[in-house]
């Protein structure tokens, strides 16, 4: 009898984790199938991705509002809880170093720039400027397929330009960086008076952060984005120039 009670345990675990291994096989396909949906449709006009976040409990005439001029990078695109992108991660860290300051965020997807500089329609971006918010994030470049680096670099700065001076600017670096593109970027910053990190070091020297570190994908662009593990650090090289503005009393 006691045999038999061993057997129905072990047979109600397999059950269950069989169960459990088939509804995470679902789910992540349905993610991954949502996550390719995005990477195919971004370039299309019609589509404007725009997430806001959230974080901390301060008084909201007290908040910092930041607003992310990204890619699908920035759209947390692979990452199966968006509270584990960059974004949400520095908000988070951004509130804890200010004493639960309230940090909010507006992300917009303007990988239609990285394509379309030529004739990018600048009056889309209105809008956001409206939104008024105290640092402004330039994630771009990864997209841009190096046709016209003296027009695309202009256009960039006409980019940032766009929403003014009054707020504190970073630019990024490409997350698939290259000495070229990197130079551009480095370049648009130092001509607006921005500042500059670095996220391509995470993906040509640590291979951890990208999403097909520990699974594969059957689409290897999808596989190239970063990770969770890749998300935080982006998260934490951006976040050190942010803490150093807010020591200075910058922000």
């Amino acid at each position: 009898m006691l045999k038999l009670n061993y057997l129905l345990i072990l047979l109600i675990f397999f059950i269950t984790a069989t169960v459990c291994v088939i509804l995470y096989i679902k789910n992540f396909s349905k993610h991954i199938r949502k996550s390719q949906t995005i990477i195919e449709n971004e370039f299309d006009g019609s589509i404007s991705h725009i997430g806001d976040y959230s974080a901390g409990r301060g008084a909201s005439d007290s908040g910092l509002k930041i607003l992310v001029i990204g890619n699908s990078i920035s759209s947390g695109v692979i990452v199966q809880n968006i509270k584990d992108d960059y974004i949400n991660i520095l908000i988070r860290k951004i509130s804890s170093a200010q004493d639960n300051r309230k940090v909010s965020a507006k992300v917009y997807n303007t990988a239609n720039f990285e394509r379309h500089y030529k004739n990018y329609d600048y009056s889309v971006l209105n809008p956001l400027k409206a939104y008024k918010p105290d640092i402004i994030i330039f994630q771009l470049g990864d997209n841009y397929k190096r046709e016209d680096d003296k027009l695309y670099q202009s256009q960039f700065i006409k980019l940032i330009n766009f929403f003014g001076n009054q707020n504190l600017r970073i630019v990024t670096s490409p997350y698939w960086g290259q000495r070229r593109k990197n130079r551009i970027n480095e370049k648009a910053a130092l001509a607006t008076n921005s500042f500059y990190v670095d996220i391509s070091n995470l993906f040509a020297y640590d291979q951890k952060t990208r999403a097909d570190y520990n699974k594969k994908f059957e689409n290897e662009f999808l596989g190239m984005h970063p990770g969770e593990y890749g998300m935080k650090r982006i998260a934490e090289e951006i976040f050190i120039l942010v803490n150093a503005c807010m020591h200075k009393n910058i922000i």
